[in-house]
């Protein structure tokens, strides 16, 4: 009976330490079909807001809370990898060019690119604090942001996460990072009304309020491109709301279009233009008339959500 009682304690000691390692090993993953998504809850009203437009999220409403805390909760979820979790945002603040363009002493550069901030809590709790102005992007911000596909007034949230055991998770910080799961959010910050006032609007070239003089001359019949686009406007918040000068918008959707209008002064400006001064696209493509006007023209850039928001070009036809 003695060797019996032996082999079972033997048998009890063996079964022990295996439920023992068994409870200590690390748990393990397949890194086959690794997902990251993102969700969100919304927080306290204050003068800054975002509304969050992507896979999963086509048009939720967020709104920061105040100063203080500032800051949407960010939830995530990781299948079949650990949830070690890159987050960046673009356009990278403070971007600055190496060298300046040819001609200048000054190098292109965005300095202070508003585009919020992303606080760590841990890998699969986060917040993203909204920037205290809606983001208007010049210089080398503007070039990343071109090239990201970010509107002005945008911001892109990167959720990374390494679908392998060997990809370190400061590798996934782009929309396509190799060797990385990808959640991409595009993050539009608004003005909510009462606060700095929606929207505002942004022209390229423009001339100084209370100035005439001509920032551009266009030969006769010939094009010159205007840039300008509008930032800020409130999202939609009902059917009701989203009716704008007569277009339905999606909910949740904001109306930052801009509008072009030519004329002989601002106050007489005309959409389109016309023969006499002008015609401009609804790109803001200006093309000069057959002849020389019989004064100079304005080129005036309005915003569709508010008509007295606008921006303004005077120019030089010869």
């Amino acid at each position: 009976m003695k060797p019996c009682l032996q082999i079972l304690a033997i048998v009890i000691v063996a079964a022990a330490l295996i439920s023992l390692i068994g409870c200590a090993a690390p748990a393990t993953f397949n890194y086959s079909n690794v997902t990251i998504s993102l969700t969100y809850t919304q927080c306290a009203a204050n003068c800054i807001g975002a509304v969050l437009f992507g896979p999963a999220n086509p048009t939720t409403l967020i709104t920061p809370g105040p100063s203080s805390s500032g800051c949407v909760n960010v939830f995530a979820a990781v299948t079949n990898a650990p949830a070690n979790i890159t987050y960046t945002l673009y356009p990278t603040p403070s971007l600055v060019e190496p060298t300046p363009p040819s001609g200048t002493s000054t190098a292109i550069g965005e300095q202070s690119s508003a585009v919020g901030t992303v606080n760590y809590a841990n890998g699969t709790t986060n917040f993203f604090c909204a920037p205290g102005v809606v983001p208007v992007y010049k210089g080398a911000a503007l070039q990343q942001a071109q090239s990201l596909g970010i509107p002005q007034g945008d911001v892109l949230l990167i959720a990374g996460v390494p679908n392998n055991a060997n990809t370190a998770s400061s590798s996934c910080v782009l929309p396509t990072s190799p060797g990385c799961a990808i959640f991409s959010q595009l993050i539009q910050i608004y003005n909510e009304a009462g606060a700095t006032g929606p929207p505002t609007v942004a022209l390229f070239p423009a001339t100084p309020t209370g100035y005439t003089n001509s920032v551009v001359t266009v030969t006769h019949g010939t094009s010159f491109q205007f840039n300008g686009f509008a930032v800020g406007a409130p999202p939609c918040l009902g059917a009701a709301a989203c009716l704008i000068n007569g277009v339905q918008y999606p909910i949740d959707s904001t109306d930052n279009k801009v509008n072009w209008l030519v004329g002989p002064t601002t106050a007489t400006a005309v959409l389109g233009g016309s023969t006499t001064y002008g015609t401009i696209s609804s790109t803001g493509l200006y093309t000069a008339p057959a002849a020389v006007p019989p004064s100079q023209p304005v080129i005036v850039m309005q915003s569709d959500l508010v008509s007295t928001i606008t921006a303004f070009a005077y120019i030089t036809v010869n």
